[in-house]
């Protein structure tokens, strides 16, 4: 399959809002629990579990009220 060229572009950065963070919960949030009040659809939480020593990712349901859990 040939590439065609004329579909081929670039953004200047710029142009894009590329601020973001991450907000570190101070609690372990229940995977799939209903929470009141919401947050951010599509905000992105993590938390420390020290019995793992690792961070843990949750992504904002689209409802802005339910924690998924990003990789298991």
């Amino acid at each position: 399959m040939a590439i065609n060229t004329s579909a081929i572009a670039t953004q200047d950065i710029t142009q894009h809002n590329t601020d973001w963070a991450v907000e570190i919960l101070t609690t372990m949030p229940a995977p799939g629990g209903v929470f009141t009040p919401s947050r951010t659809p599509g905000q992105i939480v993590a938390f420390f579990n020290g019995s793992t020593s690792s961070f843990e990712l949750y992504i904002v349901s689209s409802a802005g009220n339910r924690f998924y859990k990003v990789v298991s």
